[in-house]
């Protein structure tokens, strides 16, 4: 069950920001059913129609909060392209993800 206060989100989105995120992330792993190869190419399709904001880095917060760590890392990576992310915090994130 979702709690936008206790989820820590408060300060990077708003609750209709947190809902929608939280809604596609959902529905991402429940069109998968399990199948992670699945829900990794519909994160990956979501995550190219994002271009612009700060979408791709709350959708990966949402993800990654959910404990959907294989689609969070799909939107890790385009938050990164998209400049949302710096080079220095995305190697920490990607050296923290070999050893986890």
């Amino acid at each position: 069950m979702k709690d936008y206060y206790n989820s820590g989100m408060s300060s990077c989105m708003t609750v209709k920001e947190y809902d929608k995120n939280y809604m596609r992330v959902h529905d991402i792993m429940h069109k998968a059913d399990g199948d992670i190869e699945k829900a990794k190419k519909l994160a990956q399709t979501q995550a190219d129609r994002i271009s612009v904001d700060n979408k791709a880095i709350s959708r990966y917060r949402v993800a990654k909060h959910e404990g959907f760590d294989e689609i969070a890392e799909v939107f890790m990576h385009r938050a990164y392209h998209l400049g949302q992310v710096d080079t220095q915090t995305y190697r920490e994130w990607q050296i923290d993800n070999l050893f986890a």
